[in-house]
């Protein structure tokens, strides 16, 4: 895993970058295909000139995502799993960081716990940001799946504060090409040409 300078965890999952923006990681695996996909947001494909994530890379290359100085993130999709690093500003001692995900439009909705990962070696550059790492299972059923980061701390006052990042109110969209394809299938399967 790679915090935001560049620094690299693990050879498996190298991304060695000093921009948040470049891609340098593996391009392939062996049976890592997913078929759940980001949706780009406007924002994104103005900065970026294309969809965040592409179909067709067996791994797929992290989003990073830096918001209001308090998140810094990287995403990944396997086949049936969501893994992501979540990179908080240290404004106290005592924090939580909660992935809220929901598979049916916020009907109904899921708190994840992200984890605390202790630095692999501290640095003045890395004491101003802790990270925490989340993995979710994707649902079986389903074409839509949305998710918003929330920050949660607690002030030197004994004031609880949070911030959400909910991708400027969109939240963070993956659509799951395969079920949508089989229901156009069926779909398609009841009219007769």
């Amino acid at each position: 895993m790679t915090d935001d300078q560049g620094t690299t965890e693990s050879e498996e999952n190298r991304v060695v970058s000093h921009s948040p923006l470049l891609w340098s990681g593996p391009t392939c695996a062996s049976e890592r295909i997913s078929t759940w996909t980001f949706v780009p947001s406007p924002v994104q494909q103005t900065k970026t000139q294309s969809t965040v994530f592409l179909l067709g890379l067996l791994i797929q290359p992290s989003t990073y995502i830096h918001t209001n100085g308090r998140f810094k993130y990287s995403i990944q999709i396997e086949p049936q799993k969501l893994f992501g690093l979540i990179r908080v500003k240290n404004v106290a001692f005592e924090k939580a960081v909660i992935v809220r995900c929901s598979s049916d439009k916020w009907s109904t909705f899921v708190d994840y716990p992200a984890h605390y990962l202790p630095p692999v070696e501290e640095t003045n550059e890395l004491r101003d940001y802790e990270t925490f790492a989340f993995q979710i299972s994707l649902p079986d059923k389903g074409s839509r799946f949305e998710f918003a980061i929330q920050y949660i701390w607690t002030a030197e006052n004994n004031q609880t504060d949070s911030a959400w990042d909910n991708n400027n109110g969109r939240n963070y969209v993956l659509h799951n090409e395969q079920t949508e394809t089989s229901v156009n299938q069926k779909l398609l399967g009841k009219f007769k040409f």
